[in-house]
């Protein structure tokens, strides 16, 4: 390091998912970087992760002398520069169906590596900065799907410590058991929808149906299934003449599970059927929202339609997972990140369209009869849930 220059080469361990794709030299882009390093930097000098952690930093005035504005500074920007160059001409491209069937991914990754140089005129800062690459870039991902893998870089140096590194973070850290393929370049996000589905949704794919381990421990925790409410709605508006396609499968739902081996959900004894169960008292619960709340939720339905339901607070417009899976190599981890206050007990609303698969119209959207209301940070504790949970889909905390 020079007295106003940092500079360091990453390795790119997955893609990037790059909304300007399209463009010659398209990569990580310095903007995305430096937001996110500035707020790590700022958290970490205050040892707060609260929001109140860049009026602590303005409290210090050297520290406040960093900030673009200084005195002035009215937002938690740190006053240096980032360039960023991609050292491969012809990265390799590709696209990769992520959420929806209509959400498709084009990705990039560099088989050379990234150029990296942060230049600023204060010394301390930029010593603060060379500290923090390593940690920083162990704990976080970049671009579209992030949380899910997607765009792992890190510095070609100190890379028999990356996982000493990623545990400096004190966050609670799982790795997968077994190492994933290495090839192609989108074959690790198998492993992660696969593990994530059934943790958080469920798995139904070639008749292999298991419900999720996130519907076994609200139900040990005493409250109902978000997703069965959902299905009973559904089924209101199909009699009431407003949806005109059935559920594939047209299964009634179960209102409750068993709760001995924890890891077994294929074997309920719950009760299953469209009345309430009077054995089973709880309250139903959107706990599925807490693992992350994304735009809608699809149901098949017969003659080629998709159910779509989507859900609205005036306080939570989306929320993030608070689970990040990041990807050295051949090794998976996930790191679990503190959940915001402001997504317990909070409700939402609901409504519902129908969308055909071709071209043959849609239907809606319609309002739910029902609203769901997230557990209270009492009713859902997340790194109980992992821990208990998380070594059923071969993850295993290191930390």
């Amino acid at each position: 390091m020079s007295d106003f220059k940092v500079e360091f080469t990453l390795k790119q361990h997955t893609p990037i998912i790059h909304f300007q794709h399209e463009q010659e030299g398209a990569t990580l882009r310095a903007t995305e970087l430096k937001a996110k390093l500035d707020a790590y930097l700022i958290k970490k000098m205050v040892s707060d992760n609260s929001k109140a952690a860049f009026a602590k930093f303005q409290a210090n005035p050297i520290w406040r002398s960093w900030l673009i504005g200084s005195d002035q500074a009215k937002n938690p920007a740190l006053d240096y520069k980032i360039k960023i160059q991609d050292l491969d001409a012809q990265p390799i491209k590709g696209s990769t169906a992520l959420i929806t069937r209509d959400d498709i991914g084009s990705w990039k990754k560099s088989g050379k590596g990234l150029s990296v140089e942060i230049f600023s005129f204060h010394p301390k800062l930029l010593q603060e900065i060379e500290l923090a690459i390593h940690p920083f870039f162990a704990c976080n991902n970049f671009g579209k799907r992030q949380s899910k893998g997607w765009g792992s870089f890190f510095p070609n140096t100190r890379e028999d410590q990356f996982e000493q590194l990623l545990m400096s973070s004190k966050l609670p850290v799982y790795k997968y058991s077994s190492n994933i393929s290495s090839q192609p370049d989108d074959r690790f996000y198998e492993k992660v929808v696969e593990i994530w589905r059934l943790l958080k949704s469920g798995k139904n794919f070639n008749n292999d149906y298991r419900k999720s381990l996130v519907f076994k421990y609200a139900a040990s925790k005493g409250f109902r299934w978000d997703k069965r409410l959902i299905k009973k709605d559904i089924f209101k508006l199909i009699d009431a003449g407003k949806l005109r396609h059935n559920l594939m499968g047209n299964k009634s739902p179960i209102d409750s599970s068993k709760t001995g081996n924890e890891c077994d959900t294929d074997n309920e004894d719950g009760y299953v059927g469209w009345d309430e169960n009077p054995n089973f008292q709880g309250e139903y619960r959107f706990v599925r929202a807490l693992l992350g709340l994304p735009e809608l939720y699809e149901f098949q339905a017969s003659g080629g339609f998709i159910h779509q339901v989507s859900f609205s607070n005036a306080e939570v417009e989306r929320y993030k997972s608070p689970v990040t899976f990041k990807v050295f190599g051949r090794n998976l981890y996930a790191i679990a990140e503190p959940m915001p206050s402001d997504v317990f007990n909070q409700t939402f609303s609901a409504s519902i369209k129908s969308k055909a698969k071709s071209d043959g119209g849609n239907v809606g959207p319609f309002e739910m009869p029902s609203n769901l209301k997230t557990p209270s940070s009492q009713e859902f504790n997340l790194e109980e849930f992992l821990d208990e949970y998380f070594p059923c889909v071969n993850m295993i905390r290191i930390n």
